[in-house]
């Protein structure tokens, strides 16, 4: 069936060109709103990370204030306890003399229990120094194990954080590639229905101007009046092997047919 390509094909191409556009915006704006999405969940997870930077930076610094004060109050104490040993120490140093002439101890006995009074010090001095390094590093080790908790606890917030970011993201995009196939899709259907319809259009058109041949020839066979002579003329067509798929040429044959009938019919 003959169609007059040119004109459909421009039919088409204005149609496609339509098309082409309005998808295109589609997909552009869907690349923008991609790009929005992306530069939101960026900025609400460097917003989430600076505040939980600014919870860890107040939580160490309170630790270290804790750590600092209870380390001065364990120092204090330990700082009466020999400030008491030394008092209590010249006490009996200067009292000792007296009372070792009371109860009549002389000479090397009295030299020795003052040496005995000096070691005790000594060794109250060295217990309560070890007692007080291991305090500290008892409150040391307290809050280190603390700190040690948190900063575990810290790390894992944020690698949860970057699995629920990477899984919101990558859920977004297999929405958002399913959007484009969409549009995609939607394209070119779009074409494939606006080059069926102008292709459409022009056979019915083809067809119109095919149909008007046929009756203007039909018309002018009114002039033939000699039935071998119609013969001839459909003979003369059907030479053409493809006659029949020629509407023009099967409109001609039907139409001589027609005269024919309408001969024989009259006789």
């Amino acid at each position: 069936m003959a169609t007059s390509n040119t004109a459909y094909y421009d039919a088409y191409k204005k149609s496609a060109q339509q098309i082409n556009n309005n998808y295109d915006a589609q997909t552009k704006a869907a690349q923008q709103r991609k790009n929005d999405y992306l530069k939101t969940v960026e900025k609400n997870d460097t917003a989430w990370r600076q505040g939980q930077e600014s919870i860890r930076g107040a939580y160490l610094q309170n630790m270290n204030q804790k750590q600092t004060k209870a380390m001065n109050t364990s120092n204090s104490q330990y700082n009466n306890t020999a400030r008491q040993n030394y008092v209590n120490y010249m006490r009996a140093q200067r009292n000792l003399p007296e009372q070792l002439n009371a109860l009549g101890i002389r000479g090397g006995a009295a030299e020795s229990s003052l040496i005995r009074m000096g070691t005790n010090y000594g060794t109250n001095v060295a217990n309560n120094e070890m007692a007080r390094a291991q305090a500290l590093d008892s409150i040391q080790q307290q809050y280190a194990d603390a700190i040690n908790e948190y900063e575990m606890q810290y790390r894992q917030a944020l690698l949860s954080r970057d699995d629920a970011k990477a899984n919101q993201i990558a859920s977004y995009l297999d929405s958002w590639n399913k959007e484009l196939s969409d549009i995609s899709a939607g394209k070119n259907e779009a074409l494939t229905n606006a080059y069926v319809t102008a292709l459409q259009n022009d056979i019915e058109r083809s067809d119109t101007i095919q149909s008007k041949k046929v009756e203007q020839y039909a018309a002018g066979l009114s002039a033939y009046t000699s039935v071998s002579t119609l013969q001839k003329m459909i003979k003369n067509i059907q030479k053409d092997k493809k006659w029949a798929s020629n509407p023009l040429k099967y409109g001609k044959v039907q139409a001589l047919r027609a005269r024919i009938g309408e001969i024989r019919s009259n006789k």
